[in-house]
């Protein structure tokens, strides 16, 4: 929340640049504006406007590597919320050939962790939204 009381929200995906899979499991990453993409459950967590920038700075800062197995979209949201203080939970799972943190896990653990007192769950299928202006 800005100083003036209004709100900045923003959804942005960690993506491969091109397709990776069991036999290439790594590409190039690459952000993209999430906004209007659909979701099953999502915690939205208010943050300052110093751990907002800092975040940005760190996104601008270095595009990793993008590896299904090691660090991929859901890795991604662990380490860089992480990086400002906030905690999701990090369950793993595996499939052919590999295995690490997935959007499925998490979701199923979103929707049954307990919240903070800045932070409110969507368990409904919705779209990210993308509100105000920086």
């Amino acid at each position: 929340m800005k100083p003036d009381g209004s709100v900045i929200s923003r959804s942005i995906g960690f993506y491969p640049l091109s397709g990776v899979g069991p036999f290439t499991p790594s590409e190039e990453g690459v952000y993209i504006n999430n906004s209007d993409h659909d979701f099953d459950v999502s915690l939205t967590t208010q943050i300052s406007v110093a751990n907002f920038s800092s975040l940005i700075q760190i996104l601008k800062s270095n595009t990793p590597q993008y590896n299904i197995n090691s660090f991929n979209c859901t890795t991604f949201a662990i380490s860089k919320l992480g990086m400002i203080g906030i905690s999701i939970p990090s369950t793993t799972g595996s499939w052919f050939m590999g295995g690490g943190n997935n959007p499925g896990a998490l979701g199923e653990d979103l929707r049954i962790m307990q919240l903070n007192s800045n932070q409110t769950r969507i368990a409904t299928r919705s779209k990210a939204p993308n509100i105000g202006g920086c």
